[in-house]
């Protein structure tokens, strides 16, 4: 996604806010906003503009922020010199893309920033329909690989934030594979769930190929709309989304054989 630096670091900060807002809460059902700032040393309307993406972070601000939260100085390191660099999403290898090959991967390390998480294989399980036996697997394998890390209190949390796997070229075939797993739990949900947990919109266009790259340009600025819009931090996450966004040729170019009287 073409995010720019700056909401590069403004999302990564809005994520590590809003974890720690929903730690604070589970421990403390009544615990506020109010309180989170006043703990934060800022006030409650700075607060909420920073979490809804309506206020610029300076460094200083960053720094202040980080500490009162008492994250560790290397994960402060890391987005203070993101935002004084201009770092970019990190992007993950061939061998991450591979070693996170299914789509529950992805689904679990997003549900690892709801508010009642637990870091136990059997309520992933339950939570994403799946074996309790693939969910110990597929948290071993995100603790190995680093993109989750064990607190001393025992709770995994996410880390590694706002990754990308454009520019992989070489791993398309494993990243059409996962798309096409989205895909079909997409088409489960829409079968089995209640019509109004999900959202099924569509377009078929006329359109000259050469518009293609506008095209995917727009998609881009759309889901970086969406996912500002998500991280806002009020309210607190409680369930894993997925968005599905496709964009295909329905037509076969005009040499294309006739499919036979058994073809759609």
């Amino acid at each position: 996604m073409a995010y720019g630096f700056e909401d590069f670091v403004e999302l990564n900060l809005r994520k590590v806010l809003r974890a720690e807002l929903a730690r604070r809460q589970k421990r403390n059902p009544r615990y506020s906003m109010r309180a989170f700032a006043r703990d934060l040393a800022t006030s409650h309307s700075a607060l909420s503009e920073i979490m809804a993406g309506k206020r610029k972070i300076s460094p200083r601000l960053l720094r202040r922020l980080l500490e009162r939260m008492k994250i560790s100085s290397a994960d402060q390191g890391k987005l203070l010199t993101q935002q004084e660099t201009g770092t970019p999403f990190e992007q993950l290898s061939i061998t991450e893309i591979r070693e996170q090959s299914r789509w529950y991967h992805s689904a679990i390390l997003e549900l690892a920033l709801t508010r009642n998480f637990r870091s136990d294989p059997s309520w992933i399980a339950r939570r994403l329909g799946l074996r309790t036996e693939v969910a110990r697997r597929a948290l071993k394998r995100l603790v190995e690989l680093g993109h989750l890390r064990r607190l001393r209190s025992g709770r995994l949390v996410p880390a590694k934030q706002n990754t990308t796997t454009i520019g992989q070229v070489a791993a398309r075939k494993i990243l059409v594979e996962k798309q096409i797993q989205f895909t079909e739990r997409h088409l489960d949900a829409l079968k089995n769930l209640p019509v109004e947990t999900c959202s099924m919109v569509g377009l078929t266009v006329a359109m000259n190929p050469e518009f293609l790259p506008e095209v995917r340009k727009r998609i881009y600025t759309f889901i970086r709309e969406v996912s500002k819009a998500l991280d806002s931090g009020t309210p607190v996450a409680t369930e894993v989304y997925r968005l599905n966004l496709g964009f295909f040729p329905v037509t076969r170019p005009e040499t294309a054989p006739v499919p036979s009287n058994k073809g759609r």
